[in-house]
């Protein structure tokens, strides 16, 4: 059966609105990256009061930094949880790591972990802390090890240096000063504080062939970055 016409140009409506969105959203997020904000800010505010998640996201971004608009954490606050309450991963981890900084490692648990598992690596990395240094949970060892690895693997380099940490500390065994080597030498070649002072400790404790083996396979992991 062929649709009436008037169905068909509701389709055809609807179908265009969403194409005027999406135009309008990619310009507002355009402006944001290039630093023009304040027509960032004209475009995204309209999308975000008709319930567009990223909008509502970059909204309250701009309304915690004062980018395009006057700061009011207030109003930041309430667009960052409109689009949380979406789904919006991005906005789970601002308002999950303002509780985390704020001590409220309960609230962080909340909503770090959903936007870790949406794939957000520096959620993936905080909740790797908490799991490591036991904030708002038991300690757990083998978790922090999980989520670090796969903050690392998205080139997270505090991610990489907490890998570090955990291998030579033992994440889930005896330590392993390979893999500690290994990760600390990543975070090394981004310059990451520490790790040139650890991988220093760590050669003088392991066998040389130990060493080289992990140089070889840290190479490797920093030949897949992206650009490489």
């Amino acid at each position: 059966m062929r649709p009436s016409t008037f169905a068909s140009s509701l389709i055809a409506a609807a179908f265009l609105s969403a194409s005027a969105t999406a135009a309008d959203l990619k310009k507002g997020i355009d402006a944001f990256v290039e630093g023009n904000r304040v027509t960032a800010w004209h475009e995204l505010l309209p999308l975000a009061k008709r319930g567009d998640a990223i909008a509502q996201y970059h909204v309250g971004i701009m309304y915690a930094h004062g980018f395009g608009t006057e700061r009011d954490p207030v109003e930041a606050k309430y667009w960052l949880e409109q689009a949380a309450a979406k789904g919006n991963p991005d906005a789970m981890f601002s308002l999950g790591f303002e509780s985390y900084q704020q001590g409220d490692y309960a609230g962080a648990l909340r909503l770090l972990t959903p936007a870790a598992e949406r794939g957000v690596p520096v959620a993936q990395y905080h909740l790797a802390r908490m799991y490591r240094l036991g904030l708002g949970v038991p300690v757990d060892l083998a978790r922090a090890e999980s989520w670090a690895l796969r903050a690392a693997r998205q080139d997270v380099e505090a991610a990489q240096f907490e890998l570090g940490e955990l291998y030579g500390r033992g994440a889930s065994g005896p330590p392993d000063l390979i893999r500690s080597y290994i990760w600390f030498f990543v975070a090394d070649a981004r310059r990451y504080p520490g790790a040139a002072e650890n991988l220093e400790a760590l050669a003088k404790i392991m066998a040389q062939a130990d060493v080289d083996s992990a140089r070889r396979q840290a190479l490797e992991i920093l030949s897949r970055r992206p650009g490489n």
